[in-house]
């Protein structure tokens, strides 16, 4: 029997004052590269969205599955979102360096939940 495990960590970032640093994209390219490859994380492609009045979407494609993030300017929040099937000392240290670039600019994580997920198969054959 094979276990596959994965992680999937989400969590909400608030701010008392929304920066406007999060409405910039290349604030999100460099965090988001510098967060994945502190987990050595494989990125395969991606795209962000900037919202009119205001408000920013993104992602990355891994090899690994994703990151993706929404902002939400009027709530003063910004919502993360990483599910890897890597190793989760991997993901930890992507997770530690987007809370750390969160912090530099005064966000305060609210909620977070780790989560555990894969699946469990009986032979190498999958199919």
């Amino acid at each position: 029997m094979q276990n596959q495990n994965a992680t999937h960590v989400i969590f909400d970032v608030s701010f008392e004052h929304f920066p406007i640093e999060l409405e910039s994209a290349d604030f999100w390219k460099k965090l988001g590269k510098k967060a994945l490859e502190k987990g050595n994380f494989s990125v395969m492609g991606g795209a962000m969205h900037k919202f009119d009045p205001a408000g920013m979407s993104g992602f990355w494609l891994l090899c690994e599955s994703h990151l993706s993030f929404h902002t939400w300017p009027e709530e003063r929040r910004v919502f993360i979102d990483l599910f890897s099937c890597g190793d989760e000392n991997r993901t930890k240290k992507t997770i530690d360096e987007l809370i750390r670039g969160f912090e530099r600019i005064n966000g305060v994580v609210e909620r977070r939940n780790d989560l555990k997920r894969g699946y469990v198969y009986e032979s190498e054959e999958l199919f």
